[in-house]
């Protein structure tokens, strides 16, 4: 029984998807409270609309990127200034026309994870594109070291994305 117990969670550890090596890029703790509405892991059905919370501990510049099933790097937010506290992207001041700026979940389905990096100067680049995990945590890294941030923090969620 234990064995199998241990083969089970070998198994879940393998499935779980990669997260950034936090102590390479960040050197503050700034981030805090970073969730998808529902929850980190929820399950969100193609079309369906997704909200990320988060708080700051200081004002900087924030950028939000989707890493997808696929390893499609998608910016949902570049370099948006903000102050300390509670934050919701998409903000509430944020437009599409006359309707308020959403994020809607497409395919394919399958784990998507949501990077958070906060830094005190804005970014010169932005990672995009289809990258594996290596790639983008070079590109991350890349986009910091080119800002020559001296605040910087990172903080990651994941969502499901289920048909």
């Amino acid at each position: 029984m234990r064995f199998f117990l241990l083969l089970t969670l070998c198994f879940l550890a393998a499935c779980a998807p990669a997260r950034l090596d936090r102590t390479g890029f960040a050197n503050s703790a700034v981030i805090s409270g970073f969730l998808p509405d529902k929850s980190e892991g929820a399950g969100y059905k193609i079309g369906e609309q997704v909200r990320f919370s988060f708080q700051l501990a200081r004002a900087g510049f924030v950028t939000l990127l989707s890493y997808g099933a696929t390893g499609n790097t998608t910016p949902l937010e570049s370099n948006v200034q903000l102050g300390l506290g509670k934050h919701t992207f998409p903000r509430a001041d944020d437009r599409q026309g006359n309707a308020q700026a959403a994020y809607v979940v497409g395919a394919p389905t399958g784990q998507n994870r949501v990077v958070l990096i906060f830094t005190n100067v804005a970014l010169k680049t932005v990672p995009r594109g289809r990258l594996d995990n290596a790639q983008l945590e070079t590109a991350i890294k890349l986009a910091i070291e080119g800002s020559n941030a001296q605040i910087i923090d990172l903080s990651e969620t994941n969502i499901e994305v289920t048909p």
